[in-house]
């Protein structure tokens, strides 16, 4: 009890865990235990609801056997003072996980403002998961031409739409969100039939975990079900079964571990910069990381260090002289002229050709987008990074450079001709990143942005003409 009373009493608190105190009517539990009535006052003090009772009244969390009987009690719990919608709570007991206490596993949701709702529908691009493949099979030839053949043949279409609208652009501004969108699809699409995609892993895997021992697992759990439900004689040869079974599994366990580690420590032995590489992760995972926090709780530490972040990025730090503005825009041969006139027809195909090549017709005038230089910039775009909102990675680009590039141009010359750039180029997922001092100051946080790797190509290719 002087644990949970040094517990603070806050807004939303969630608390859970063995408690060992039988709280008897409160939870549907056979009896009320010393500890169990103490508790019992301690959570009208601190007006907690038991959730146990109203989502799984009576259903024991712990199962156990003394002097040949089976006993049951209730000392599993979640705790909590917050409004919950949609509360579910679920009991494992047909799970051998080779202890006495149940697993329990509680979903529900938070009732949300107006305005935190539709602050969530307009940032909802960069908050689900992330999406994977298989990136290191496109190292392989077949599933690399696979992959460059699908994407050759389902961008045709969007290369002709992009054409057409920069040939012969319309009185309003095109849908440039949706084709983006258009060739982030593709890409997903292509990698998903050439090399596929990858879920992420639960936060429970283990390298060493492989279908035997999931077929092991599954075969305990179904002969402890079978115990379960059994009778009589019955019980006794399925308990037989469940004991046999548990101990298979774990010496399968213990067998799989040991493989895996031969199998790190041969991988480290031939491999001096992988062994690096892990000695350097190893001492990472021994220091420990500092996190923002505030004195007034999390909420107020997410504002004060949004405020900070707000003001890295406001523009105070840019220096006081800046370079000259950009060539005049009709001097380049660019995609619109002066006011009232009609806007001039590129072709990024030409590209390639230099400013002080012969005159070109209305249809190949010069564009600043060379498929050629796009496609020297997709080669040069660093490995191993994070993705932006759009999950693309430079390890999907270059292998369909060659096409990519002249899809790009196109789509590079409509953005410059509309001075619009997609949505999704112009978010970042922000992290701060602390660097050294006081972790309580937001001032000592660097701020990293995960960008979209196209925003970072139009960027790279304008940068001679800034």
């Amino acid at each position: 009890m002087n644990v949970l009373s040094s517990i603070p009493s806050l807004p939303n608190t969630f608390i859970c865990g063995d408690f060992n105190a039988r709280l008897g009517d409160l939870t549907g539990d056979a009896l009320v235990s010393p500890r169990g009535a103490a508790m019992a006052r301690w959570l009208a003090d601190r007006s907690l609801t038991v959730l146990n009772g109203p989502l799984a009244h009576g259903i024991p969390t712990w199962v156990g056997f003394r002097d040949d009987r089976e006993m049951s009690s209730i000392i599993d719990m979640f705790l909590t003072n917050a409004s919950l919608l949609s509360p579910r709570l679920d009991i494992a007991s047909d799970l051998s996980l080779g202890s006495d206490h149940r697993l329990l596993t509680l979903s529900f949701s938070f009732a949300q403002s107006s305005a935190s709702e539709s602050s969530s529908v307009t940032s909802d691009t960069t908050t689900h998961p992330r999406r994977l493949w298989n990136l290191s099979r496109l190292g392989e030839p077949d599933p690399c031409q696979l992959y460059q053949d699908t994407f050759r043949s389902s961008s045709a279409p969007l290369l002709s739409q992009l054409k057409r609208l920069v040939q012969h652009p319309p009185s309003s501004r095109p849908p440039i969100d949706d084709l983006n969108a258009s060739l982030n699809n593709i890409i997903y699409r292509s990698l998903d039939a050439s090399v596929g995609d990858r879920p992420p892993r639960p936060s429970h895997w283990k390298k060493y975990w492989t279908q035997q021992l999931q077929d092991a697992a599954e075969y305990r759990n179904r002969c402890y079900r079978r115990w379960r439900r059994a009778f009589g004689i019955d019980k006794v040869y399925w308990w037989h079964q469940h004991q046999q079974a548990n101990t298979s599994f774990r010496q399968a366990v213990i067998d799989a571990k040991r493989l895996s580690w031969q199998s790190f420590c041969k991988s480290l032995e031939s491999d001096f910069t992988k062994a690096i590489s892990k000695v350097k992760q190893l001492k990472r995972r021994h220091l420990t990381s500092s996190s923002f926090s505030h004195p007034d709780g999390p909420a107020t530490a997410v504002e004060v260090m949004a405020r900070h972040l707000a003001s890295v990025y406001d523009g105070h730090l840019l220096p006081s002289v800046r370079p000259p503005a950009p060539p005049d825009p009709s001097s380049l041969g660019l995609p619109f002229g002066p006011p009232g006139s009609s806007p001039l027809v590129v072709s990024p195909g030409a590209a390639a050709h230099t400013p002080s090549s012969t005159t070109h017709s209305t249809h190949s005038n010069t564009s600043i987008f060379s498929p050629a230089t796009l496609a020297l910039l997709i080669g040069q775009l660093p490995t191993r990074k994070a993705p932006g909102a759009d999950h693309i990675k430079a390890e999907m680009l270059k292998p369909i450079s060659t096409d990519l590039s002249f899809l790009l141009s196109w789509l590079f010359t409509l953005c410059w001709q509309w001075s619009y750039a997609p949505s999704l180029w112009r978010h970042a997922q922000v992290y701060p990143i602390f660097k050294k001092g006081d972790s309580s100051l937001p001032s000592n946080y660097r701020p990293i942005s995960l960008t979209s790797v196209f925003r970072k190509l139009l960027e790279l290719s304008l940068s001679p003409w800034g």
